[in-house]
């Protein structure tokens, strides 16, 4: 998976369920603990401002949505 392809799977899941998605985005591939452990992106939207974020956790090799939110603040 590329970062193009998690940030369009995490702008899909917002605009499924209403939450706003405001620019900038940022996506992040991170193991689950420190250098092990399988990698996942991270995506953020609204990524410079506290609140109003959409954040989505999606496995790298599967393409599965691990978590999702909206952070009013």
């Amino acid at each position: 998976m590329t970062a193009e392809q998690a940030i369009a799977c995490a702008r899909a899941i917002a605009l499924e369920r209403g939450w706003p998605w405001w620019p900038p985005v940022r996506a992040a591939r991170r193991r689950t603990f420190f250098f092990i452990g399988p990698p996942r992106w991270e995506v953020w939207s609204n990524a410079d401002m506290r609140g109003s974020n959409v954040r989505v956790v999606i496995d790298d090799a599967t393409g599965a949505v691990l978590a999702q939110g909206f952070m009013p603040r």
